[in-house]
């Protein structure tokens, strides 16, 4: 059975199955499956269709629920809940706080001004109306920070005077749903006029996020689908563990390019004009023995 994207975007929210599952499932490759899902392919072809179609075909699950009312959501077995348990973890802290603090509302019920007094107290993000709860950055992640951040300064003084480098915290208001507002790690904005009562409000030109265990599905799964649908034209994910850097370029048609964390990375923005140097950030790291 075919099913459209429409029911498997349904399919995909309901049961919480991520890009590998599908494309382990599917046979489809993961860079094709986030593109698809991500929003970046409006029409994609029958073939591909039929083939994701495979990762949904599960007798524990009736098809009907892909077009089920969604005030009746199909009611999902704790085993094929694919996020990581630190996720998991995280999301349900956070819904604990912010139910005793903003009139106990369900994750996903959750808007900006619920956002806003919940972070009061607390570092949190809101994505799709879910509270996600931020624990304290690492060492090596703040060097990371600190490090881009200054190195995009320079490039921005020599090549780029318009545009503006920001780091975190900052809050980030995509979409106009009210419902989602992140912190980026670093950003490129050159629309100033994005800035906007302390806020930027819309996205960011380019956003850099430093994963470590704790966020890597949020980093590597919600947050690239929903960067990939506000409008952001380029996206990097910089993975200390692995020394890997995977870059994702939405505005133009190139296929994800991972590097090491001894390469020099190009900054599509600038159509390549400018290079980020990690071996020097990878050498910082070594020094502070990180």
């Amino acid at each position: 059975m075919t099913l459209t994207l429409e029911q498997m975007l349904k399919l995909k929210k309901e049961r919480g199955y991520s890009y590998q599952y599908i494309s382990e499932k599917s046979g489809v490759s993961m860079g094709t499956v986030q593109k698809v899902f991500g929003g970046l392919v409006k029409a994609p072809r029958c073939k591909t269709l039929q083939q994701l179609s495979k990762a949904f075909q599960d007798p524990a699950f009736s098809m009907e629920s892909a077009s089920a009312s969604e005030e009746e959501p199909t009611r999902v077995p704790e085993s094929y809940r694919v996020r990581s348990q630190r996720t998991d973890m995280l999301a349900e802290s956070a819904a604990e706080y912010a139910g005793r603090k903003v009139g106990g509302k369900r994750q996903g019920e959750y808007t900006i001004d619920d956002y806003l007094q919940a972070s009061e107290e607390r570092r949190m993000e809101l994505i799709d109306g879910i509270l996600y709860d931020m624990s304290s950055p690492s060492t090596a992640h703040q060097v990371i920070v600190g490090a881009l951040y200054a190195m995009f300064l320079q490039v921005v003084a020599k090549h780029e005077g318009g545009c503006l480098p920001l780091l975190s915290p900052l809050d980030v208001e995509l979409g106009d749903d009210g419902k989602t507002i992140l912190q980026p790690d670093v950003m490129i904005l050159c629309d100033r006029s994005k800035l906007q009562e302390g806020k930027i409000k819309g996205a960011p030109d380019l956003v850099v996020e430093v994963i470590s265990p704790s966020t890597k599905y949020k980093d590597m799964y919600v947050k690239l689908s929903k960067y990939a649908q506000s409008g952001i034209r380029e996206y990097w994910i910089v993975d200390r563990q692995n020394e890997t850097v995977i870059v994702y370029s939405f505005d133009v048609d190139k296929p994800v390019a991972i590097y090491g964390m001894n390469a020099k990375v190009p900054v599509g923005i600038w159509s390549g004009k400018a290079e980020i140097d990690f071996q020097k950030i990878l050498n910082q790291l070594t020094e502070l023995g990180l």
